[in-house]
């Protein structure tokens, strides 16, 4: 049985209806078959003052919802994290930074995070299904990875100021991303045919057969685009109609 607070915004105890029998007296054990049979049993523990709400109030404040810590992580003000690097540094951090990451994490992670996850109940695991959930909403592998640093350096900072107990932010795996290929270079054969293909295409003399001396210059000499266009005529020499220099 759990029992909700609205000042916590959480189920602040939990305790099985066999133990609450016990201590209510009720020897009985008749099985609590009905919703509203475990209702009663609850009214009847809070009446006798077995169930102290305000007193896990002081628990919950100490372990807050896993969002509410990461917000407060990247809020530019009044984070301790942050007055910490701007005092340590003269360049520190920007307002930009930690507003990108503060959106990062609303707009892409924040989603994902089951309801009610507390700080102290953050593991490798749920992590890892965060990740899953993301690429299965269409997410590419490197927007995930930046969007889990809004997520792994609070983590970090709350393992070495002692807010949690094991290092998470360390078992963060990045998604792994395609290797980009590189951009093809045309072969021997395909150049031949682009410049036979411009050679009848374009005429002699108009301004088109730019494009032939241009390709070819470049296939020929391995002068770069930019290169190619900041010739001047001044810089080349007309040894014959077949050679230039």
């Amino acid at each position: 049985m759990k029992f909700w607070s609205d000042e916590c915004r959480a189920y602040t105890v939990r305790r099985s209806v066999d133990s609450l029998l016990d201590e209510l007296g009720d020897k009985s054990r008749k099985e609590v078959r009905t919703l509203q049979h475990a209702k009663a049993i609850g009214e009847r523990a809070l009446q006798k003052g077995l169930i102290n709400i305000s007193k896990e109030k002081e628990v919950i404040n100490n372990d807050p919802l896993f969002v509410d810590y990461i917000s407060a992580f990247w809020d530019y003000d009044t984070s301790d994290y942050v007055i910490r690097k701007n005092k340590e540094s003269a360049y520190g951090i920007t307002r930009i930074y930690v507003e990108g990451e503060l959106n990062s994490f609303n707009n892409h992670v924040r989603p994902f995070i089951p309801e009610g996850l507390r700080l102290s109940q953050i593991t490798s695991q749920i992590i890892e299904k965060i990740k899953r959930s993301m690429q299965k909403a269409g997410k590419a592998s490197s927007t995930i990875n930046n969007m889990l640093q809004s997520v792994r350096i609070p983590l970090s900072e709350a393992f070495i100021i002692g807010d949690i107990d094991i290092d998470v932010a360390s078992k963060i795996k990045n998604v792994p991303t395609r290797i980009k290929k590189p951009r093809g270079v045309p072969t021997t054969e395909e150049v031949n045919k682009l410049l036979a293909f411009l050679s009848k295409t374009t005429s002699v003399g108009c301004y088109d057969r730019l494009k032939y001396l241009f390709i070819y210059l470049g296939a020929f000499t391995g002068l770069r685009e930019g290169e190619l266009r900041a010739l001047k005529l001044s810089d080349l020499s007309i040894i014959d109609p077949t050679t230039v220099k």
